[in-house]
C-alpha cells in the first residue's frame, strides 16, 4: 500500500503544479492576450486598434477597455493551465519515484 506520507507528497505536488499553472497564466496573460492580438492586426483585422508595439497595446488595451480587458478570455486559459500543470507535476513525481 501506500503510505499517508507518500499520499501527502503526492498532494503536495498535484497542489505546487496547480499552483504554479494558475500563476503564470494570470501573470502573464496579458502579454498572451496582446500577442494574439498583433498577430490578428497582420493578418488584416479591422476590428481591434492598431498596436505599434507591445507598451503601446497595453496602454491602449487599459485605456480603452480598462484593466480587465488585459484579461479577455482567461478563464479557460486558467483552467487548462492549472489541470495540465497539476498533472504533469504529479504524474513526474509518480513516475520519477517509480523509476528510483
Amino acid at each position: 500500500g501506500t503510505s499517508s506520507a507518500g499520499q501527502s507528497q503526492d498532494w503536495s505536488h498535484l497542489l505546487s503544479g496547480a499552483g504554479a499553472g494558475f500563476l503564470t497564466t494570470v501573470l502573464l496573460h496579458p502579454l498572451d492576450l496582446i500577442k494574439t492580438r498583433m498577430h490578428v492586426q497582420e493578418a488584416g483585422g479591422r476590428r481591434l486598434p492598431y498596436y505599434s508595439n507591445v507598451l503601446q497595446a497595453f496602454r491602449v488595451i487599459v485605456r480603452v477597455e480598462g484593466a480587465r480587458g488585459l484579461y479577455q478570455g482567461v478563464g479557460p486559459n486558467i483552467f487548462g493551465s492549472t489541470v495540465s500543470w497539476a498533472l504533469y507535476m504529479f504524474g513526474y513525481n509518480q513516475l520519477k519515484a517509480d523509476l528510483t
